[in-house]
């Protein structure tokens, strides 16, 4: 399991769990490369989908704010689709963030929180 993974799954746990808010893990299916070798059709690859190039990597609601995150690790840097995509996403009204630990997130969150909701409201559960 990458740390990517580990990070996203933590997300989960948080936002279900302690906030009781919805979350989704967004996957990006590649599409199969086959070439005919000895008379047999043969996976040789698996190439990104061009339809879901710059996808978030999860999706947040809490309270009707909607959060599109990404999740970087190890020098990772957003790609040009995925900025594309972020930037409509933000023109939407929809929130975004780009995180590295769980803590990142966290801290994050508060402050999209804080900001657009009572902090009464905001309680961890």
């Amino acid at each position: 399991m990458s740390k990517a993974s580990i990070i996203e799954d933590s997300i989960a746990g948080y936002i279900q769990l302690v906030m009781r808010g919805y979350f989704k893990k967004i996957q990006t299916t590649g599409i199969p490369v086959r070439r005919k070798i000895n008379g047999k059709w043969t996976l040789v690859a698996i190439r990104k989908n061009p339809k879901q190039v710059g996808a978030m990597d999860c999706l947040v609601m809490f309270k009707g704010i909607a959060i599109r995150v990404e999740v970087k690790t190890k020098g990772d840097v957003e790609s040009l689709e995925q900025r594309i995509d972020r930037e409509q996403w933000e023109a939407a009204g929809g929130e975004s963030m780009i995180v590295k630990s769980l803590d990142d997130f966290i801290e994050q969150f508060k402050a999209i929180s804080k900001a657009l909701l009572n902090p009464i409201e905001i309680k961890e559960r």
